[in-house]
């Protein structure tokens, strides 16, 4: 059960840290538009 609960964060974590990155350069490109 560790070991489920463990993989489910650890790609909660990727899936954040992706949608954060993309989040953050779509704002900067819209800056650098501006």
């Amino acid at each position: 059960m560790d070991a489920i609960f463990a993989a489910k964060d650890a790609a909660f974590g990727a899936a954040a840290a992706m949608a954060w990155m993309l989040i953050t350069n779509r704002g900067h490109a819209e800056i650098k538009e501006n």
